[in-house]
């Protein structure tokens, strides 16, 4: 009788330790080189949906901060590919973006301003943005961020005295 119990509990334990096992695990890449093993839920324009194991309640990560996942039935999905900044000479690799999701799970690294202004030359509207947009990028590498935020844009050309100028303020991100 002793070993029918024994042999009994054994198998319990065995079969519930199998049901644990036979969970499907995914891997999430982050860009940041965090690893996290857990259930896709479910995939999104913008962001993941998954749970740890064992556990009903979902998080969110946004798509920005992932680099790929790894399902438990062997496909690996590519999300994003990382904007490796090392320095300011990168400035050409910086994103500008004025939309609030794309920065979304990132660590702010500082503002940003850039500011260009013509007088009595050929120089447009456009090409005082651009220097602008430049002198920001610029800022944002060397504080090793690959995405800056627009807080404010401003520009004017006045065309009597053959000016223009713009002014842009931003913040600058990166992923850890």
């Amino acid at each position: 009788m002793k070993k029918l119990i024994i042999l009994t509990a054994l198998l319990l334990l065995q079969k519930a330790s199998f049901g644990q096992d036979s969970e499907k695990i995914d891997t999430i890449f982050r860009l940041n080189k965090e690893i996290i093993t857990c259930k896709v839920v479910s995939i999104t324009e913008k962001e993941v949906i998954y749970s740890f194991q064992g556990e009903t309640l979902t998080n969110t990560l946004s798509k920005n901060q992932i680099k790929e996942i790894h399902f438990s039935s062997g496909r690996i999905q590519k999300i994003s590919e990382i904007i490796d900044i090392k320095g300011e000479d990168d400035w050409g690799k910086v994103q500008i973006t004025n939309i609030e999701s794309d920065i979304s799970g990132l660590v702010k690294k500082g503002d940003v301003s850039g500011r260009a202004n013509s007088f009595g030359g050929f120089s447009t509207e456009d090409a005082m943005k651009r220097k602008a947009e430049m002198k920001i990028k610029k800022q944002a590498a060397a504080l090793g961020a690959h995405i800056v935020f627009i807080k404010s844009y401003q520009s004017n050309q006045n065309t009597e005295i053959s000016s223009a100028r713009a002014s842009i303020s931003g913040i600058a991100f990166g992923y850890k």
